[in-house]
Parts: C-alpha cells; structure tokens; sequence
C-alpha cells in the first residue's frame, strides 16, 4: 500500500487555506495544518471530522521560534514533508501617504518572509530527499499593481519574484515550485484588512478620500465574481497532485483574463491602463 502523502498548509485558520486543510485531508493526506489561532472552532471542526488525517501545529509565520517549533514538531509527527502550502495572508488597503511603515512592514512579514521562513524550514529536507513541492498563495495582486493595494503588491510582487527565482534551481533536486493565482474570493478578506475602514481609524488622507470613494464602490460591486474559497482550494490540491506542474496557475477565468493583461504588457501601458479607469 502506497505511503500516504504528507502536506503542510501554513495559514489554515480560515479562507482559502482552511478549505485547501479540509479537501487534502478528505483526499487521504496526512495534514498538519498551521494555525495563528489553534482553537479557532472552524478548525477544530475540521480536525474532529478528519481524525488521523488532520493535525493542529500553532503556527505563526511572522516568528522564528514559532516556525522552528512547528516545523520540529511536524517533522518528528511525519517524518517527512511532501508538500508545502504557503497560504497565510495580510491585507492593508491605502495609498501610500496613508499606509504606516508599521502595516508595510506587517504586510510584508506575513505575505513574503513568512512564505521564505516557511520555505527555509523544508526546502533542505526536500532537496535531500530529491522530491517536494512547494505552493504560494499568491494574487492578482502579485501581478497587477493597484491602486490602494501599495503595500499588499509590493509584498506579493516579492513572492512571485522569490518563487520564480527559486523555481529552475530547486528544479535540479526534484523539487517543484508553483505560484498559484486567485482573484476575488468570498473569505472577507478585504474587510480584515488593514485599512480598510481609515476614516474611521483616524489614518485617512483628505487628498484621497474622493478616490478611495470611487475605489471601493468598484471592490464591493466586483464582490458578485468572487469565486468560493473550496475553488480556490481545488486548484491547490490539482496543483499537489500534477506530475509536472508549471510555475503559475489562476485559480479562475477571470483571474486568468486579467493575469494575461499583464503577460502581454511589455512597456506596461495596458496595466496602467486597466488601474487608470477605476477612476473615472
């Protein structure tokens, strides 16, 4: 009987990793899924439903010790890790003026140096071992840059810039690295961000207040093209099980028809193009 795979989904407390937890665990892996809150009860369901398949790791990315600990721990549960799912994310929602280095700086501790402690952690034991994957929750917005979305691109451009770096290299120890794409998707996650409610946290700039108007009007109608968590999870999983598996993959068409924009945009006039007509 063939060993069951073992996968590690970092931010599995809600959202897309949680959803990605559930469907490794029903597929028969042997999951260990890191969590900022352990006792979340979403999570807890999920390992109550899922006995022996799914493990509970407290899991901050943002911490060296936290990473080192959970990592001891899932490598003495395993022994092994096959594949690494890096979905803990950070939003903050501002121009620039308006963004604070401390929520910049947040921002990029849990959407970059999380996924490259994370990566730290098991990349030396997959190349050894000769096998591995290694997925990143990536976005949209790791490809388009946008308006108000200063300080969550920047941080998800590095991701992609690390990945696709790290990818033909990791290559040569049979080790895959794949970056996985969603657009909109109904976690709430806009609503959780940093900055999304400045008026009310007294960090708005009056200079921006007209345009973040216009901004978000256009996020909450875009709200009826959210695709659900459990899809974005899907490709995930499709992701961790391909023989082959290419380096970026959208998690829906219309992630995919706006991912193209970019792809084609030498001079990048089309992307600028696309942000500009937000506001109109």
């Amino acid at each position: 009987m063939p060993t069951r795979k073992r996968v590690v989904v970092a931010g599995a407390n809600s959202g897309i990793g949680l959803s990605a937890c559930k469907q490794f665990a029903e597929r028969g892996y042997l999951v260990a899924a890191g969590a900022l809150d352990p006792g979340a009860s979403a999570l807890r369901e999920a390992a109550e439903s899922a006995p022996g398949n799914l493990r509970i790791v407290p899991l901050d990315v943002t911490d060296d010790a936290s990473v080192d600990n959970a990592f001891a721990e899932i490598f003495d549960q395993f022994g092994r890790v096959d594949v690494l799912v890096n979905s803990a994310g950070a939003g903050c929602i501002g121009a620039l003026e308006e963004c604070s280095l401390a929520e910049i700086e947040h921002t990029m501790a849990v959407n970059f140096f999380g996924v490259v402690r994370a990566t730290k952690a098991v990349l030396p034991r997959m190349r050894e071992a000769g096998s591995g994957r290694l997925i990143a929750v990536s976005s949209l917005g790791g490809l388009l840059g946008q308006p108000f979305q200063d300080a969550y691109c920047a941080s998800k451009f590095a991701l992609e810039g690390l990945y696709e770096s790290l990818r033909p290299l990791a290559a040569q120890f049979g080790v895959h690295v794949s970056l996985v794409e969603p657009g909109p998707v109904d976690t709430g996650f806009r609503s959780s961000s940093r900055g999304f409610d400045r008026a009310a946290e007294g960090t708005a700039n009056d200079a921006y207040v007209s345009l973040r108007a216009q901004y978000d009007a256009l996020m909450a109608a875009g709200e009826g093209r959210e695709q659900s968590p459990e899809d974005a999870a899907a490709c995930l999983v499709a992701v961790a099980e391909k023989a082959d598996p290419s380096l970026r993959y959208q998690t829906s068409r219309f992630a995919t028809k706006l991912a193209a924009i970019k792809m084609a945009d030498l001079d990048g006039s089309a992307v600028n193009d696309f942000a500009a007509d937000w506001f109109t």
